[in-house]
């Protein structure tokens, strides 16, 4: 047998109180840097399905996500009676924008969220004493749910029988009333029924993780329920009259460094070694090294030096006889998922103390990245240094990776 579609029937509001109840939902999503999908730059939807598209995937497409809110509508079921009497909806869709905030480290960030699909069943209930029922069997061929509404508002494919019916419609990025009314105008009911399972669909637009530090994000945006309200299924009992999303958002970030054993020692020696210097007397163009190492990471990144011997932005290295200093460049490169003012970073300097410190973004998360230091030793301090030949100079460099996490 064909599903009735006891949508199209019209409604009589039953007399209503106000209800001063709130229903509360939970909205969760979660970055987490993984090395099975690196290439994941974006929050992940951790709400569990609930409502039309988990009772139904079949009648849900693909990017359809429906929650249950906790909101049923008495109503009186019944022809003739007034648009907002039958199958009705008026809800606003329009963009909200909002902030997010971690009480962990004090920042806020902006999200965009909307509601985009709403999903009911339509209980047909007792006849009341004396009413007529109607040609209920005649009526499933009457114009109701199966097909577009008046409005604008497309639905999708609906279910159920003489008693009940399940259905969703497209909620539009505005605020405009959505009916499918009754075509008929033959006498039918009242029946005292109800609506209930209603779920609803969202979007979020969600800032970029990778500018954000770890953290907990919480926010919140509510919607009035009932006639004339945001959300609004037409005549009836509400058992709510504010739908309240709290929303969540979890960042979690890493930040791992990895140098090959014994990096701790740096020995810098001008390009192809001392051999030129001590068989021909060449004096080296500069002193040099350069130190490998891994770097996993998918935040925002503050590097900088500190020196047993700072020398203006520079950190030097000292003779262990004379005293006298030279100073050392040190550069930096990095692959191409860290940028520095949205550039490359290759044999980028790197300054001393944290206030000149550079701040490196990620473009998207780097796992186990091939990365190098440069130390170096400029051909104008050679002549000084050789002079002390038979000494050493040295001194001790930290690097600072300060990652926003």
């Amino acid at each position: 047998m064909k599903p009735i579609p006891l949508l199209a029937f019209g409604l009589l509001a039953v007399t209503a109180c106000t209800p001063a109840a709130a229903g509360e939902l939970d909205i969760t999503a979660r970055f987490r840097v993984s090395a099975a999908e690196p290439s994941i730059t974006h929050f992940v939807n951790t709400t569990p399905l609930s409502g039309y598209c988990q009772q139904r995937p079949d009648l849900c497409r693909p990017d359809d996500v429906t929650i249950t809110i906790p909101l049923d509508i008495n109503r009186t079921w019944q022809i003739p009676a007034p648009i907002e009497a039958h199958n009705y909806q008026r809800v606003d869709g329009t963009w909200k924008e909002i902030s997010i905030h971690s009480s962990e480290n004090g920042g806020s960030y902006p999200l965009r969220f909307r509601l985009n699909l709403l999903a009911r069943q339509y209980l047909r209930g007792v006849l009341d004493p004396g009413a007529s029922a109607g040609d209920l069997m005649a009526r499933s061929s009457y114009p109701g749910i199966n097909g577009s509404s008046v409005g604008g508002c497309s639905g999708r494919t609906g279910s159920g029988n003489i008693d009940q019916y399940n259905f969703a419609w497209i909620v539009p990025a505005d605020f405009r009333v959505c009916s499918r009314p009754f075509t008929t105008g033959e006498p039918f009911g009242p029946y005292s029924g109800s609506i209930t399972r209603v779920s609803i669909g969202y979007e979020l637009v969600n800032p970029n993780p990778l500018r954000m530090p770890n953290g907990t994000y919480t926010g919140v945006v509510s919607y009035d329920v009932g006639r004339g309200k945001a959300i609004d299924l037409g005549e009836g009992e509400y058992s709510d009259s504010v739908i309240n999303f709290n929303l969540t958002l979890t960042v979690e970030h890493q930040i791992r460094v990895e140098f090959p054993a014994n990096s701790d020692r740096v020995l810098l020696e001008p390009d192809g070694g001392w051999l030129d210097w001590l068989n021909k007397g060449r004096r080296p163009t500069r002193l040099y090294r350069e130190q490998p190492f891994r770097l996993w990471g998918s935040a925002p990144m503050h590097m900088y030096l500190t020196c047993e011997y700072a020398m203006g932005n520079r950190c030097g290295i000292a003779n262990n006889r004379t005293g006298e200093q030279v100073p050392v460049d040190i550069t930096l490169t990095l692959p191409d998922a860290f940028r520095y003012q949205g550039q490359l970073v290759q044999q980028l300097a790197l300054p001393v103390g944290q206030p000149a410190a550079l701040t490196f973004d990620a473009i998207r998360p780097l796992l186990s990245g091939r990365s190098q230091l440069h130390y170096s030793v400029a051909q104008e301090h050679m002549a000084g240094m050789l002079a002390n030949a038979g000494t050493t100079y040295q001194g001790d460099v930290t690097i600072i990776f300060d990652a926003e996490i």
